[in-house]
């Protein structure tokens, strides 16, 4: 929805099946009378600027998080209501890019029954969870308090392990799972700061050392405040990606490229 130039384009390209959630507070359809016209008047529900400058930096892949931000596991919603937003998702991303071929899941609801719709419709990989209870995929209702209080904690302490992996192919798509959701700084003592950062960095250095994938992801906005400290966290990040690079051949793959050596394998 976010790339279209003005509203009246917007809704000139809605699909014409659209989720109906038990819960309306899901939907977003119901808000589009208050949205403004274009990106000048309101550039906090237009970015076509912002993803033309993205589509056109090198090494970068525009995928797919759905039209809608769809949610593929509440309750109320079909698959043909999916296939039909995914289907206008990849129309709105073909408008400043290829193709996309790599789909996210909003709230990593992924659906294994909607996998082959995802692979019939072109995309060739996934962004799967991490392979522990706490991060199992489910509607909001499933996301329970004890859930949501482990995912914290395992930011700082590897209660779950490195969540490296292998990718594999789930309906003839490839799963690349999730490893570690870089949180955004919060203010706390430097000394859990730390904390945060070597959990991302030790598990990067897992999987250089053998030779596993390891699938960092954060939102846009997480940044946004105190933007500066969470640069600067990125930028440690990237300086022991160097390290890794160098002394055991890690590389930075999208998505797409991911897939693609795991299908010509």
């Amino acid at each position: 929805m976010l790339l279209f130039d003005s509203k009246d384009d917007l809704l000139a390209h809605l699909p014409t099946e659209r989720p109906r959630y038990a819960r309306q507070a899901l939907d977003p359809y119901v808000d589009l009378d208050t949205i403004g016209d274009d990106e000048r008047s309101d550039p906090h529900h237009f970015g076509p600027s912002l993803a033309r400058k993205i589509a056109a930096c090198e090494g970068m892949e525009v995928a797919s998080h759905t039209f809608s931000h769809f949610f593929a596991l509440a309750d109320g919603q079909t698959q043909a209501q999916f296939e039909a937003d995914l289907e206008a998702s990849i129309a709105s991303v073909e408008r400043i890019a290829p193709r996309p071929v790599s789909l996210v899941f909003p709230r990593n609801q992924v659906n294994p029954e909607y996998l082959e719709t995802c692979r019939r419709l072109g995309f060739t990989s996934f962004r799967g969870n991490e392979r522990s209870w706490m991060y199992t995929a489910g509607d909001e209702a499933a996301n329970r308090p004890m859930k949501r209080a482990a995912r914290l904690v395992d930011a700082y302490l590897p209660l779950s392990g490195t969540n490296t992996s292998r990718p594999s192919v789930d309906a003839g798509i490839v799963d690349l799972p999730s490893s570690r959701f870089l949180r955004p700084a919060t203010g706390a003592p430097r000394r859990l700061e730390r904390l945060r950062v070597r959990r991302v960095t030790t598990a990067m250095e897992s999987a250089a050392r053998t030779g596993a994938t390891f699938h960092l992801w954060w939102h846009p906005h997480n940044f946004g405040r105190d933007l500066d400290r969470n640069l600067h966290v990125l930028e440690e990040i990237l300086a022991v990606f160097g390290r890794l690079r160098r002394d055991y051949g890690m590389r930075s793959l999208t998505m797409r490229e991911a897939a693609e050596e795991v299908m010509a394998a």
